[in-house]
């Protein structure tokens, strides 16, 4: 998969008006996928991710007939047919009801002005802002001169949970494709994985790779999302002692989340070695065939925090070499603080490892 950029939104605003694609692209980092301005990440099941009702869309773009138009209506007939996308005429957006979780699809010609209607005429500025809008608005037109990411801002201020805007040049063919890709995928996948994902398939100028998202952020639609939020989130971090003391009473709970962490791969590695070494001194207390199994599947990438639960579960089964080895890997960890370093070394012999942990 191909990396995010994610730029949180309490940074200044001159880290999200950068042209950051361009800049990566310049200096050969091209194999990050999307950016995400004014990132307000959030965690969740794919069923709070998947919009309920069909998406809607707004042409502005001239009639096939003339010069700059495309005939939009023709390509998305299948879709329209099975009742996946819904036009909305201009003039009855106000009128037209559509439900808070749909996507309104905006397809425009633009200019450094803003958005344009069918004659090329700039659009009144309040025109969107005006409407009771859906929480996801996609503008699917040319960003000249940072327009677009000036009307994602205010549609943000205005309400909006999220936004999609282009990050430079979008032509009328890519639009229609990137609106009926959306349309087949909408149900199975949240919006920006499905733009990650394309996106590292996407080759061609005007495409996928021109979208950027401003706001509202699904980093997690995973079951174990409420541990990756955990650890993203420093207000969020479980308390140790207290998730501890909460899997010694509730031993489904810790079953659950032993059998989680030995699949393993659902996890991030920040959430899985949050979670190993706590597990392991629960074990130590409450189950030692857990432990044991723990033990059999301790990573290679060792924590000093999951250095010092293995000293303290091979002290449990009476293995002095593995405890000396477990602490001697504690000691040498760049990551060990100067204090931690201190209470493990004035430790003596005689006391219990669990005393090691602080």
């Amino acid at each position: 998969m191909r990396p995010w950029l994610l730029l949180d939104a309490l940074l200044e605003a001159h880290w999200h008006e950068r042209p950051w694609e361009e800049e990566l692209r310049a200096r050969g980092l091209t194999a990050v996928g999307c950016v995400a301005c004014c990132a307000r990440v959030r965690f969740g099941s794919n069923q709070d991710c998947f919009p309920t009702s069909a998406s809607y869309w707004i042409n502005l773009f001239p009639p096939a007939s003339v010069p700059d138009g495309f005939a939009f209506a023709e390509t998305f007939q299948e879709a329209a047919a099975q009742r996946q996308l819904q036009q909305v005429p201009y003039a009855r957006l106000e009128q037209a009801a559509i439900p808070a979780d749909a996507d309104l699809f905006i397809l425009a010609h633009a200019d450094a002005r803003g958005l344009l209607d069918r004659h090329k005429n700039p659009l009144p500025e309040d025109w969107l802002l005006s409407k009771a809008l859906p929480g996801r608005v996609r503008l699917l037109a040319c960003n000249v001169d940072g327009a677009m990411y000036r009307l994602a801002e205010k549609l943000l201020a205005h309400g909006e949970r999220t936004v999609v805007c282009a990050t430079g040049t979008l032509s009328a063919p890519a639009i229609a494709l990137l609106v009926r890709q959306w349309t087949q995928a909408r149900m199975f996948i949240p919006f920006e994985r499905w733009l990650w994902q394309i996106a590292g398939e996407d080759t061609a100028e005007g495409g996928a790779r021109r979208l950027t998202v401003f706001d509202e952020f699904t980093l997690d639609a995973s079951p174990v999302s409420h541990w990756h939020e955990a650890v993203w989130d420093d207000s969020a971090y479980p308390n140790r002692a207290n998730l501890e003391r909460t899997l010694e009473r509730d031993h489904d709970q810790f079953e659950k989340v032993c059998a989680t962490v030995l699949q393993g791969s659902a996890l991030w590695p920040m959430a899985y070695d949050y979670l190993f070494p706590r597990l392991l001194r629960v074990a130590e207390n409450i189950n030692h065939s857990a432990m044991r199994r723990l033990q059999n599947h301790a990573p290679e990438r060792k924590t000093p925090d999951l250095c010092l639960a293995l000293a303290e579960s091979a002290y449990r089964l009476g293995h002095p070499p593995q405890v000396a080895a477990a602490l001697v890997a504690a000691l040498q960890s760049s990551t060990l603080s100067l204090l931690r370093r201190y209470k493990v070394r004035r430790c003596p012999p005689r006391c219990a490892p669990r005393r090691w942990v602080c």
